[in-house]
């Protein structure tokens, strides 16, 4: 890697939860980047970066309003989350009191 160029860093469900805890906790009707860095942590950037996917113009804008990507970050969420599968219990193994009876089957 050559220059100032820094590596993309993935952008997770849990970063979505991250963004959109402090867009929800947000009081204000907007909500820059610049507010969005600073309330996570995170550089301004790398958030530009990860957000550009759902609006592409956010690279470019510094007035972006974040706030209006609310819905495409919850969509983001729901369509990452899996509901597991719930594994079915096999049966409890019979209980053998010493080894002898472990050789004969039932």
């Amino acid at each position: 890697m050559g220059g100032d160029e820094m590596p993309a860093i993935r952008f997770t469900k849990g970063r979505a939860r991250v963004y959109l805890k402090a867009i929800n906790n947000w009081k204000k009707k907007t909500m820059s980047v610049e507010e969005l860095s600073l309330e996570v942590g995170i550089y301004e950037d790398v958030i530009r970066d990860q957000l550009a996917s759902f609006d592409p113009l956010i690279r470019i804008m510094v007035d972006v309003d974040v706030i209006a990507l609310k819905p495409e970050l919850e969509k983001y969420i729901a369509a990452k989350t899996v509901k597991r599968k719930t594994t079915r219990r096999k049966k409890p193994h019979p209980k053998y009191k010493s080894v002898v009876d472990l050789s004969i089957l039932p």
